[in-house]
């Protein structure tokens, strides 16, 4: 938590904002830094959220269908205000390159368009450059940080299990199925944390990255 907002501003700085292209070899891709919030904010593994197609989002209904799963579990992630203002952007993409309009199969498309993105450490590098951890970050830190903030935030062990998609302990697990709303309220309580805790840095993604109020 102390360390939150400078994150957070580290963050920002890496990634370009609407209108402008990314700083060589200082900001990383706007698909990185969209997967890398993406993960943030849901807590999502990283292949499943790397690998993530329209045809399992529904933005109607406020839906994410996760199929192939770790444990072959579906899931189904509710889509927060965040979440949602993210994706419409990228659904809504109309520009010329491969970068810059929606792609047909893949939230997250690789550069050449032909598959999703494979790797982010170079987008990762643009974050450690401007903190001071003593650690290479990984995929896998996004999700043991919102694992943190649900715990911060009171939340049980079981309501972070059902957040996180783990695996069944209890048999009991496989007769309560937790509603997206129920998930939803809880996934936005996180994304709230975040927000208290970074200076409004998930505001200000809002309006400079999205276009958004």
């Amino acid at each position: 938590k102390d360390d939150m907002y400078e994150f957070f501003q580290a963050f920002l700085e890496a990634s370009s904002n609407h209108g402008e292209r990314p700083r060589k070899g200082k900001q990383m891709s706007k698909v990185m830094r969209d997967y890398l919030l993406f993960t943030l904010i849901t807590g999502k593994r990283r292949e499943e959220s790397m690998s993530l197609k329209w045809e399992n989002v529904d933005l109607i209904n406020g839906t994410i269908t996760l199929e192939k799963t770790k444990f072959s579990k579906i899931d189904v992630i509710p889509i927060t205000n965040l979440l949602f203002i993210m994706l419409e952007y990228r659904f809504k993409m109309r520009g010329k390159t491969h970068s810059e309009r929606k792609h047909p199969i893949w939230v997250f498309p690789s550069r050449t368009g032909e598959n999703h993105i494979q790797n982010p450490d170079k987008a990762l590098s643009q974050l450690r450059k401007r903190t001071d951890l003593n650690f290479n970050l990984s995929s896998h830190d996004f999700r043991r940080t919102f694992g943190t903030a649900t715990l911060e935030l009171g939340l049980s062990k079981r309501e972070l299990s059902i957040l996180l998609n783990h695996a069944k302990k209890d048999v009991t697990d496989g007769y309560a199925q937790a509603s997206a709303e129920y998930k939803r309220g809880n996934a936005e309580l996180v994304a709230t944390y975040y927000n208290k805790h970074s200076g409004n840095a998930l505001n200000k993604m809002c309006v400079k990255w999205y276009k958004s109020n």
